[in-house]
């Protein structure tokens, strides 16, 4: 079962696969979909995110809970066509910053606490900016969700110096842009 809930704490919809059995040590994929109404778009400016509960039931336990799993997440439509950016059907002309990965403050460094990432990646999209690009490598988990709420697209690089490499630099930057896609997905806007 998979229930999407709103900042409100509004349960919008509640998606059902058929009942799978699944024996030990297997492994299966188990997919349900629906249309859902009322979504809010994520948006540059606007960062609306929504909670996604997966759950796991048992059919032969009168739908007792197994497992759950919870991932705040946005939903918005993206497309690249005929030379432009399109977001939520719109085009967008993307401009912003290039911006240390660190992205540090005077007399704390990278210590920074959340409400702080909030405020600086704000003033990006405050000051007309749509897009960081986080320069040499992947920023932290704590920039990454605070990009998410306030509405700022990132770019991310892979951590390779910018520029071709080959051997174990190379097995490096895959293992890096693995873990930044699996933090995106976990936490991050689709």
């Amino acid at each position: 079962e998979v229930e999407i809930i709103d900042r409100d704490g509004t349960s919008l919809a509640k998606l059902s696969s058929p009942a799978v059995t699944i024996g030990k040590d297997e492994t299966k994929t188990v997919s349900a979909q629906q249309h859902v109404q009322g979504l809010h778009f994520w948006s540059w400016g606007y960062g609306y995110l929504y909670d996604v509960k997966t759950r796991l039931l048992s059919v032969a336990h009168s739908s007792q809970l197994l497992d759950e799993a919870i991932a705040t997440t946005g939903f918005r439509k993206t497309a690249f066509e005929h030379g432009q950016t399109i977001l939520n059907d719109r085009p967008i002309m993307m401009h912003g910053y290039a911006q240390r990965t660190s992205n540090e403050w005077p007399g704390v460094g990278m210590s920074v606490p959340a409400w702080l990432s909030d405020y600086s990646n704000a003033l990006m999209v405050e000051s007309g900016g749509n897009l960081v690009r986080w320069m040499h490598v992947c920023p932290w988990k704590q920039d990454v969700e605070s990009c998410d709420r306030v509405g700022l697209i990132q770019a991310m690089p892979a951590g390779d110096a910018e520029k071709d490499v080959t051997g174990r630099h190379w097995e490096q930057r895959v293992e890096l842009m693995r873990d930044a896609i699996i933090l995106a997905d976990r936490k991050s806007v689709v």
